[in-house]
């Protein structure tokens, strides 16, 4: 059996996830999604202290990406990037379990 990759985080989201830990005094990022946005649930970022079980990736060293263990059905096999253009820099969600997502791409709903 082929185990799907936990998340994907392409370079340059994972250099603006490095930021936002070291700006926050961390080694963890938590990934997670909540009951909110226009088709059902959206995605966050929330830097943590600590870890509760949850599955991680490496992002550079020791700064870990935590994946909620309630959010994982949900975001397993999402590429997390890093978009800069004209509308501004965000980073872009593209997560197979997703049925439909917003026009803004910061929210989905699933079956």
């Amino acid at each position: 059996m082929v185990r799907k990759a936990l998340v994907n985080i392409s370079d340059c989201a994972k250099k603006h996830l490095i930021k936002i830990a070291i700006k926050n005094n961390t080694k963890l990022i938590k990934f997670y999604v909540k009951g909110s946005g226009c088709s059902g649930f959206q995605y966050a970022f929330k830097p943590v202290k600590y870890m509760k079980g949850d599955d991680t990736v490496d992002l550079s060293g020791d700064i870990k990406l935590v994946v909620d263990n309630k959010s994982l059905l949900h975001v397993i096999g999402t590429t997390i990037s890093w978009e800069d253009n004209i509308m501004g820099q965000a980073f872009v969600f593209d997560n197979p379990n997703a049925v439909s997502r917003c026009g803004c791409g910061t929210s989905f709903s699933i079956d």
